[in-house]
């Protein structure tokens, strides 16, 4: 009796702590992602004064869903969700944010006209190619670009949400 009611115990226990798959911890420690869309004018000069502009415009904003983000944590650490060249020097496109009791734990920050994805927290999958240089959570690898296949998931992502982007002048840049 004693055995069989600690393999219902352990039966019980795996069915319901054994379902998140190694790639949801990641998610499971924050209370919410939030996607901002960006028009980063960084590198923009006033013509009239001659001065930088150092401005960065939030044009949208939303909220994910837990199952959203889920697979957003998913793809970002897929091996063929990179392997194209990608800029060293991006204005960002988007912005996501990992919120833990009201605060930014960590960030996500993507250029879908450069390629570039630059995390705070290491993406082994990124390293592709020669890297030129690290440090920090950042990796500047030859082929570490976001490929076109997480680029389209990106660009459904800010359509799902009704977040501004420029989904055909991406998908078709340098054709």
């Amino acid at each position: 009796m004693k055995q069989t009611f600690l393999h219902i115990i352990f039966l019980l226990s795996t069915t319901v702590y054994g379902q998140t798959t190694k790639n949801d911890y990641q998610y499971k420690n924050y209370d919410s992602i939030v996607v901002q869309t960006l028009d980063d004018q960084t590198f923009g000069v006033d013509f009239e004064t001659g001065e930088r502009l150092d401005t960065i415009i939030i044009t949208g904003q939303a909220t994910i869903k837990s199952k959203d983000a889920k697979e957003f944590n998913r793809i970002i650490r897929q091996k063929d969700s990179y392997g194209q060249s990608q800029a060293t020097t991006p204005v960002y496109d988007l912005k996501i944010m990992y919120f833990k009791n009201g605060k930014v734990k960590e960030e996500v920050l993507i250029s879908l006209w450069t390629n570039n994805l630059r995390a705070t927290f290491s993406l082994k999958a990124q390293r592709q190619g020669g890297c030129m240089s690290s440090g920090g959570g950042r990796y500047f690898c030859a082929e570490g670009g976001i490929s076109m296949s997480l680029k389209k998931y990106l660009l459904d992502l800010l359509e799902k949400y009704s977040l501004p982007n420029d989904r055909e002048e991406i998908l078709n840049f340098g054709q």
